[in-house]
């Protein structure tokens, strides 16, 4: 890990920092604790996922955390992180404002 998010981690600042404004539309997706600090993490340490892999990304949530939950649901909760930017970054590059304003109000399916 770098040294920004090794510190990051070891203060657990990740746990309790604000959504950035480009992304709070994110937060319309996800209720709950788990969920959010899940959302905040993947915010913090999207970096490693490259390098780690989806599974060991959430496996180190748990682990960095000490929240438990099932591996699965976080699987599932970060492809629904990643097919949101996905969209998201799509709707830009083709200037799809309907799709746009459906990601932003918390409507897209």
């Amino acid at each position: 890990m770098g040294d920004n998010l090794d510190l990051k981690l070891i203060s657990g600042e990740f746990l309790n920092e604000q959504i950035p404004q480009n992304k709070e539309y994110l937060q319309k997706y996800f209720s709950g604790d788990i969920p959010l600090r899940f959302l905040s993490y993947y915010l913090a340490f999207k970096s490693l996922i490259p390098y780690k892999g989806r599974k060991y990304f959430c496996q180190s949530f748990i682990d960095h955390t000490g929240l438990y939950c099932c591996g699965k649901q976080l699987y599932k909760l970060l492809q629904k992180i990643t097919k949101l930017e996905n969209a998201i970054e799509f709707a830009h590059r083709e200037s799809d404002l309907e799709t746009l304003a459906k990601i932003k109000s918390g409507n897209y399916r």
